[in-house]
């Protein structure tokens, strides 16, 4: 048992308590008796001096002999000293000269005191002296008051009797404390086990252990409270779970959105929480953590937040992204902790969207604008009668039929490329022979690079696998990236298409003679973006960004450099798998 423990407590308490009972007791009792004891010893007295104040008034008035007298007062004195005064308080006798100026002190006082009182009997108990005094009057024939008769017992007898009672009650006190020893030994125990161990299952729920429980098995109060503490550990674990459920659910929730939560206690200095989307927000391009800096900055933003009554926005730009913030005050049930709760979120991609969407739109109309403008010129000028010769205006109307085609395919192709990004073409795959459908294409073509003056070369592949892909879009790629090569190739050029297999994949390449400029690599299959501003009425600038479309959507790459001296665009497929065989042609002749 550790020291001060409460069983040690409540013991000594009991202990103590009953001590002090037991010593108020024999106190009061010790009282009372000293006082029953002085009162008998003062009624005694008082009726021995009436008997004797009685015969010295016969003595006074000479009815009695002195030698009488004294016999009488002598066998009134059992243990008493007797004083005699006259009326004026002198002493007239006494019973033991020896011993009357130890008591003619208190004898005088009291006879002066029952001479001026009249005719009662006065007592005094001087405990000074140790001595109880009582005194009677001693009258005349005309019951005048004519001296008084003082007897005086000393304290002795008292005193003994007192501390007879003193020690009879200092036994009965030890008596007592024994008696009670045990009853408050056994009593405290029992009162403080069951709070021993009520303590010990308030320690484990306070260290999170709520599965321990208190004995309700006690009578009275300290079953009571044992039942009540384990109501309270069953709340408090109830309590608990659902805190700490709502908090996972609330940590789960902050750590898998994409916006960035950002918490800051009211010295807006303090990032009292920040969910790894804020963390990979405010990360710079060099990987660095850019919180501090982002505190610093907003700190007026931040302040405005927890003074005003609704959010307040603001932007922040760092490591090539634009970040939009939005910020709140937040504060306790009590409002006695506010701060300010920040979210972040990367807009970059909708800036990016809706300038792209700003270009494209922009772009549309430009394309649209130049064959309707001609298209109105060349009939304004057919219905004014400016054009007078039939030969005239045929030429005039095959201007305008040109126009049309080239806005047909322009409305086509953005059609096309709308349908490709919304993903509502379906796609089907199937295997074929990669080899014959680049030939087929190449042969196809070469008529259009003769005009030119472009000598178009295809080299097929030896022992190629079959491509697992949609056949009509393949070749709708391959045609595209023939006629961008042979439009955009040198004078008297040279075009390349070859085939090969890379593993699970296979690759086309089609080579022109000629150079892109490292600035226009980037953004070839953009839409209606072109290399060559002198080409730029000789397309839609969209076919290049339908082959990068298709491509995607079957699981395709395409990519554009430039080596030895040529402009390459380079596609891969996958390439079908063991087993799933194209349906077997003779292999296509060289194309040279």
């Amino acid at each position: 048992m550790k020291k001060g423990s409460f069983f040690q407590k409540l013991l000594a308490y009991i202990l103590c308590a009953c001590l002090l009972a037991a010593v108020l007791t024999g106190v009061l009792a010790g009282a009372n008796s000293v006082r029953i004891l002085t009162g008998r010893i003062a009624q005694e007295l008082t009726a021995r001096a009436l008997s004797l104040s009685a015969m010295c008034s016969q003595f006074i008035d000479g009815n009695v002999m002195f030698d009488l007298f004294y016999g009488l007062l002598a066998s009134e004195m059992r243990g008493a000293r007797v004083y005699v005064y006259d009326a004026q308080g002198g002493l007239l006798l006494w019973s033991d000269a020896a011993e009357a100026e130890e008591d003619a002190e208190v004898g005088a006082a009291l006879a002066a005191q029952v001479i001026a009182g009249g005719r009662e009997p006065a007592v005094s108990m001087n405990w000074r002296r140790g001595v109880i005094a009582a005194g009677a009057p001693v009258l005349d024939n005309f019951s005048r008051v004519n001296g008084a008769v003082v007897l005086v017992k000393p304290a002795g007898e008292v005193r003994a009797a007192v501390w007879q009672i003193i020690g009879t009650v200092l036994a009965s006190v030890a008596i007592s404390a024994a008696i009670m020893l045990l009853p408050a030994f056994f009593g405290s125990r029992r009162i403080a086990s069951p709070i021993r161990q009520m303590t010990g299952v308030a320690l484990r729920m306070s260290g999170g252990d709520f599965t321990a429980r208190a004995d309700e098995s006690y009578r009275g109060e300290i079953g009571v409270l044992g039942g009540a503490l384990n109501h309270l550990s069953g709340e408090l674990s109830a309590t608990i779970s659902n805190l700490l459920l709502a908090r996972a659910r609330l940590s789960s929730i902050l750590s898998g959105i994409g916006d960035g939560v950002l918490a800051l206690d009211a010295d807006l200095t303090t990032v009292a929480f920040c969910n790894p989307a804020a963390q990979r927000l405010l990360r710079a391009a060099d990987g660095s953590d850019q919180t501090a800096a982002f505190v610093r900055a907003h700190r007026e933003t931040f302040a405005a937040a927890l003074e005003a009554d609704g959010p307040q926005e603001a932007h922040w730009s760092a490591g090539g992204r634009e970040l939009l913030l939005t910020c709140s005050r937040s504060q306790d049930e009590a409002d006695s902790a506010p701060g300010v709760v920040v979210l972040l979120r990367d807009v970059t991609a909708a800036e990016r969207l809706e300038q792209t969407r700003r270009d494209y739109v922009a772009n549309v109309s430009h394309e649209l604008r130049t064959p309707i403008a001609s298209i109105r010129s060349l009939a304004e000028a057919l219905d004014d009668g400016l054009v007078r010769t039939d030969e005239d205006r045929a030429r005039y109307y095959g201007y305008i039929l040109r126009e049309s085609l080239r806005l047909s395919r322009l409305i086509d192709d953005l059609l096309e490329l709308s349908r490709l990004q919304s993903g509502t073409v379906a796609l089907e795959r199937s295997a074929f022979d990669l080899n014959e459908l680049a030939a087929q294409v190449a042969e196809r073509m070469r008529v259009t690079a003769s005009y030119s003056g472009i000598d178009l070369r295809y080299s097929p592949a030896a022992a190629l696998p079959p491509c697992l892909s949609n056949r009509d879009r393949i070749e709708q790629v391959l045609v595209a990236l023939l006629d961008n090569a042979i439009k955009y190739a040198s004078d008297d050029g040279v075009v390349e298409v070859c085939c090969r297999s890379e593993g699970e994949r296979l690759r086309v390449e089609v080579s022109n003679s000629g150079h892109i400029d490292e600035a226009d690599l980037p953004h070839l299959f953009e839409r209606f973006y072109k290399a060559d501003r002198a080409h730029a009425g000789q397309g839609t600038g969209l076919g290049l960004a339908i082959a990068r479309e298709v491509l995607e959507r079957l699981d395709g790459s395409i990519e554009a450099f430039n080596r030895d001296g040529f402009a390459v665009f380079s596609f891969t497929v996958p390439a079908a798998p063991p087993g799933d065989a194209a349906p077997q042609l003779p292999p296509p002749e060289a194309a040279q």
